[in-house]
């Protein structure tokens, strides 16, 4: 039987929890006392991890890979969603981006 891996999603951020990677890569720091995943390309609105107390760090990983790495239970909010709470653990931090057959590559926020 195929192993499933636990998936969130938050408008254009998909977080699929995995194994803690081999190589993670350049830690990003903090911003304002959020860890920022991504920002809306059309917005400016942050999908960001509130109130981070070290709990949570993101990484730039081999590839343009990004990792989230949480010690502590995380609530991931953005302006215009609701907010996600993910317990402690290794995520990868992906952008889901809508196909435009003109060419232009659009995003949900």
């Amino acid at each position: 039987m195929k192993k499933t891996s636990k998936q969130y999603r938050q408008g254009d951020v998909l977080l699929v929890k995995i194994e803690q990677p081999s190589k993670t890569g350049k830690p990003i720091d903090p911003e304002d006392g959020r860890v920022i995943l991504a920002r809306g390309e059309l917005s400016g609105h942050a999908h960001a991890i509130q109130g981070n107390d070290g709990q949570a760090q993101l990484f730039e990983g081999p590839g343009n890979r990004r990792y989230l790495m949480l010690t502590d239970v995380g609530r991931l909010e953005h302006e215009e969603h609701g907010a996600i709470v993910l317990g402690p653990g290794w995520y990868e931090v992906r952008r889901q981006r809508e196909y435009d057959p003109a060419g232009t590559t659009l995003t949900g926020d």
